[in-house]
């Protein structure tokens, strides 16, 4: 029998002017990336595309090609805009 055990990270914050996001991903994607790693990839993906869709297929584009992710992978990246 296989059990699954989901622990998150959570976090807290107020929401400012400045751009934030919430990168959802599996346990594939956080075995290569630590938070703050993804954070700044996405953060420099939409400074340079400015597209949310793209940011996060790059995101997942670098898990499995560049970092050799083994593991399922997939992430939903959701921007709050003002």
């Amino acid at each position: 029998m296989v059990a699954l055990i989901p622990t998150p990270d959570v976090h807290s914050f107020k929401h400012t002017k400045k751009g934030c996001f919430i990168i959802l991903g599996c346990d594939g994607l956080w075995g290569v990336f630590g938070a703050g790693d993804a954070v700044e990839f996405v953060q420099n993906q939409l400074k340079e595309t400015s597209s949310a869709s793209l940011a996060v297929r790059r995101l997942v584009k670098e898990a499995v090609r560049e970092r050799r992710c083994k593991d399922n992978c997939a992430a939903v990246l959701i921007v709050f805009k003002h």
